[in-house]
């Protein structure tokens, strides 16, 4: 009966230890792939730029940069087509 008892907590101590064990890896790959998800989430929003840019935009001071203008500006245009006021374009080009 002794030996028995003995054996059976010696097998408890082990599963615990390999719970123990799993447990922490467990944990330490959720680090990781929160970690990854974060990277993840930081990439795609380069492919969300128009949604956040929009919203930033409302959000930018009176004093905008030219680059900035000039992108709103573009955004105000109806559409025209591809080829629409080309020529006014061409007036200051010089071949070399």
């Amino acid at each position: 009966g002794a030996e028995q008892i003995s054996r059976a907590i010696q097998q408890l101590d082990s599963v615990i230890q390999q719970n123990a064990s799993s447990s922490e890896e467990m944990a330490s790959t959720s680090e990781e792939l929160s970690s990854q998800a974060e990277q993840m989430q930081a990439a795609i929003g380069f492919f969300r730029l128009g949604q956040l840019g929009f919203r930033q935009q409302k959000a930018l001071p009176k004093t905008a940069s030219a680059s900035q203008q000039a992108a709103s500006t573009l955004r105000e245009l109806p559409e025209q087509g591809m080829n629409a006021g080309k020529d006014n374009l061409d007036h200051d080009f010089e071949r070399f």
